[in-house]
């Protein structure tokens, strides 16, 4: 969640700003943007180009990140099995409307074995929350 503090009141608005992401458990941190606006907010373009930004902090050596437009793939990155990545993707001549956009980051998947539920909490993907892209 990226909220102003610790309070309730600060990670329930960042909440109902949807500035926050998912993860498998693993302690993964995602900065994306679009066009400079945090995720889970909605931007406006007007030369039918969105710019997006991702930096992820991992606790395994990143693998790759997928960047998903409308529901389908539309650039893969390849990591460079480091624990930060950063990349940069730019979507030209968008249709007008609305598009939305997140990243899917896959870590190496070596993780401690552990009995029954407790594995999962090592996972090793992460989502950022979706971008609302308003091409006029």
């Amino acid at each position: 969640i990226y909220a102003e503090s610790l309070s309730a009141e600060a990670i329930l608005e960042a909440l109902r700003s949807r500035r926050c992401y998912a993860t498998m458990g693993a302690k993964i941190f995602i900065d994306s943007r679009v066009n400079g606006t945090l995720m889970g907010q909605e931007t406006q373009v007007q030369d039918r180009v969105a710019s997006l930004n991702l930096h992820v902090i991992g606790t395994r050596p990143i693998r790759s990140a997928v960047l998903i437009r409308d529901g389908q793939e539309i650039h893969r990155v390849t990591g460079e099995a480091t624990l930060e990545f950063k990349t940069t993707y730019q979507d030209k001549n968008l249709e007008k409307g609305t598009h939305w956009y997140y990243w899917r980051v896959s870590q190496q998947q070596v993780a401690p074995v552990l009995p029954g539920n407790l594995m999962p909490a090592h996972g090793h993907l992460a989502w950022s929350t979706p971008h609302w892209v308003v091409v006029e």
